[in-house]
């Protein structure tokens, strides 16, 4: 839905293709699951579907008219700059001056971050663009960051925070995949302002870190002197994921708004807290097995309103209205915004966070759409023009990215010249590979034969209409040979 003040209407979504170079595989046997208790790292945007079409559209508190800014342009049109090295990164990223630095390959910062100015936009190339260590933002404002892989050095390691930004305002990080923090992965404090963060993907990998922390707006109660009347910060279409602890966010002071947000990290200690001064809207976002979905956080003033939200398999406090006296709800946000049924959050979530932009450019408008949309219902894409496969259904397959002892496959099922309702794709397996994650799919094996089913959002494809899953796998990538059927 589109949200504007009181009034809503049904939402559409702004599609920028993402399309990916598939690989129909005809090579026979080359994939084994074996079992894979340790965590592995999970490779740039893992979550994420790459075939599939995602919105790109800057909603939230960045999107408001303040301060001497109509809205967040970063580096608006001035000419795109290719940025492959530490030593330029460093130098154009910094001061006042509006560019456009798109950012390809890896690289990586050391133990200082790097520092960037007012009026950039920070953008990778493609979903493999990434910066090892972190970018800090002091003072000034207008900075997009998006499209990028941040990779922390785990605990104990500098930079401390992979993105922290303190005396800015109209900040927008969107489509990111942040992950290995030594302290937060994204921390927003000391009296920034007009803050929108979306889709992206927050996780760790160690679960002996001690400090498994997403996102901080405030850095403290006792800092009202900097962030009084400021901290007002909209998240939506957030991945909150494995090993995540706490902090999706956690609020002091200011207007959050939280929608669409999508909670996997079992085990945490809790989602979304407030405190100190915050009034949070929570609304329509997916909470599944995790513990204290939102909770207040300390014994100051605060208020909560939740709605629409799913709670599928959750334990623990669900804290709303007011604790204390002072602070007023916050259920009518100053600007519009598109609004999916908390149902469809794990399939439009899981597709679409993380650096999926494949030709991401400056700000899109801001302003709704008026005409009449389509079903928001996930995760299907708009036909290919090729040909349609002359069966049911087929399946193609491609290594996203791999590592020392590991990969990430993604297949993409698309319907023949029919519609159908339900596919399977199987495959066969050889020695020494194995899965041990997978997403938008139901995963099962019997001996050497591996077998994924439709999930409930994703079986139904109109013909020659697409959807995606993924995994990911120990040992060294290879090319298996998939077959795909339809009931």
């Amino acid at each position: 839905m589109i949200q504007s003040g009181n009034s809503v209407r049904p939402r559409r979504l702004r599609m920028s293709a993402i399309v990916a170079s598939a690989v129909t595989l005809t090579v026979a046997g080359a994939l084994a699951i074996p079992s894979v208790s340790a965590a592995v790292p999970t490779p740039h945007g893992a979550s994420v579907a790459a075939a599939v079409a995602c919105d790109d559209r800057l909603y939230g508190w960045a999107a408001v008219s303040a301060n001497g800014v109509s809205t967040t342009t970063g580096g608006g049109n001035a000419p795109t700059q290719n940025i492959t090295s530490l030593a330029d990164l460093r130098q154009y990223a910094g001061g006042s001056t509006p560019r456009v630095l798109r950012i390809s390959g890896t690289i990586s910062t050391g133990s200082s971050p790097v520092e960037v100015g007012s009026n950039k936009t920070l953008v990778g190339a493609d979903a493999n663009a990434t910066i090892r260590g972190g970018i800090n933002i002091n003072g000034g404002g207008n900075i997009i960051v998006r499209n990028l892989n941040v990779q922390g050095g785990g605990q104990g390691s500098s930079p401390a925070d992979t993105i922290a930004a303190r005396n800015a305002h109209h900040l927008w990080f969107d489509h990111l995949n942040l992950w290995d923090a030594s302290d937060g992965l994204l921390d927003l404090t000391r009296g920034v302002d007009y803050i929108t963060v979306s889709w992206s993907k927050f996780w760790y990998t160690n679960s002996s870190h001690s400090h498994r922390l997403a996102s901080l707006v405030g850095g403290g109660s006792t800092h009202g002197d900097t962030d009084s009347g400021k901290l007002n910060a909209t998240y939506h279409h957030n991945w909150f994921a494995e090993l995540v602890d706490q902090r999706g966010p956690r609020m002091l002071f200011g207007k959050g708004h939280i929608y669409n947000s999508y909670y996997t990290s079992a085990g945490n200690a809790y989602s979304i807290g407030t405190g100190s001064y915050a009034s949070v809207l929570v609304e329509n976002n997916y909470f599944k097995n995790v513990n204290n979905p939102h909770r207040f956080q300390d014994s100051n003033p605060t208020y909560i309103t939740a709605r629409g939200n799913v709670y599928d398999g959750t334990s623990g406090r669900r804290d709303t209205g007011a604790q204390g006296s002072g602070v007023t709800p916050f259920t009518n946000p100053p600007y519009s915004y598109a609004l999916d049924n908390a149902n469809d959050v794990p399939g439009i979530v899981s597709n679409c966070a993380g650096p999926k932009l494949s030709n991401p450019t400056t700000p899109p408008t801001t302003t709704p759409p008026t005409t009449t949309p389509p079903t928001t219902t996930p995760p299907t894409t708009t036909p290919p023009t090729t040909n349609p496969p002359s069966g049911a259904c087929s399946a193609t397959y491609r290594t996203v990215s791999s590592w020392s002892g590991g990969f990430q496959g993604e297949v993409v099922v698309r319907a023949g010249n029919a519609p159908i309702n339900g596919w399977t794709v199987r495959w066969n397996l050889s020695s020494g590979q194995g899965i041990s994650q997978l997403w938008n799919g139901n995963l099962s094996t019997s001996g050497s034969s591996v077998t994924v089913r439709n999930v409930d959002y994703n079986g139904s494809l109109p013909a020659a209409g697409t959807t995606t899953f993924g995994f990911l796998g120990s040992g060294s990538p290879s090319t298996p040979s998939l077959t795909c059927t339809s009931p």
